[in-house]
């Protein structure tokens, strides 16, 4: 099973960038991550700052209760600039057993107390559901992936200075550990999605976001393999 001890052996110490080494997210990062999160997608809160960043806070939880790798940078004051999160099948989450995490189950319920938490919630219910039906398409044609990539997020300050392919150089060295060639991630048509035309990713498939009672929400979920090799 993985731990974080384990994963310090695969992470080369020559990852360095904005004078730090990358590192294997912590406790301490935790509120960082939800910060990073909010100032990526907070806009789809449709709502005040206040409800975005509670969802911020639930989104981050659910995501690490189940992630296995986590990977970070910061600058020289200690600010995160990049990081990377994800998930290999058959290891322990990277927080399992540790009082760290914000109940997301308890944050859903204050979101839902709210018209415009409810419709926010209904928005990233439709994802996960539209992220299982593109698993389920791609695996009918042969494809299954061991690992998945969660959330890769360069801080706006520190871009333009190569963070992204920086961060994800231990995601790398961590799943070809593990003997895995590829792993997959989900974007959608309201990102920075061309970004993912371009080698070593490949567009698997894309599915339209369902107008769900006139909610607006326009968009197409897509599927990514990420090739290690």
């Amino acid at each position: 099973m993985f731990n974080q001890s384990e994963a310090a052996k695969d992470l080369p110490v020559s990852y360095k960038c904005c004078a730090t080494a990358v590192e294997l997210i912590a406790q301490k990062d935790i509120e960082a991550v939800g910060n990073a999160f909010f100032l990526q997608w907070g806009y789809e809160t449709r709502s005040g700052e206040t409800l975005a960043r509670r969802i911020a806070r639930w989104y981050v939880a659910k995501m690490l209760s189940s992630s296995t790798f986590g990977f970070v940078t910061h600058d020289r004051n200690g600010t995160l600039t990049s990081l990377a999160i994800g998930r290999c099948e058959g290891d322990a989450p990277l927080f399992e057993g540790q009082a760290v995490l914000p109940a997301y189950q308890r944050l859903e319920e204050e979101i839902s107390l709210s018209e415009e938490g409810r419709e926010t919630l209904a928005l990233y219910h439709m994802l996960y559901a539209a992220n299982a039906a593109l698993r389920e398409r791609v695996a009918k044609r042969g494809r299954v992936f061991e690992a998945e990539l969660f959330f890769l997020w360069v801080s706006p300050d520190a871009r333009g200075l190569g963070l992204s392919k920086t961060i994800l150089e231990p995601v790398k060295s961590h799943l070809e550990t593990r003997g895995i060639n590829e792993y997959c991630l989900f974007t959608d048509t309201n990102c920075d999605w061309h970004y993912y035309e371009r080698a070593p990713f490949s567009i698997l498939d894309k599915l339209p976001w369902p107008d769900k009672a006139g909610s607006g929400w326009e968009g197409e979920e897509i599927m990514v393999a990420v090739t290690l090799n």
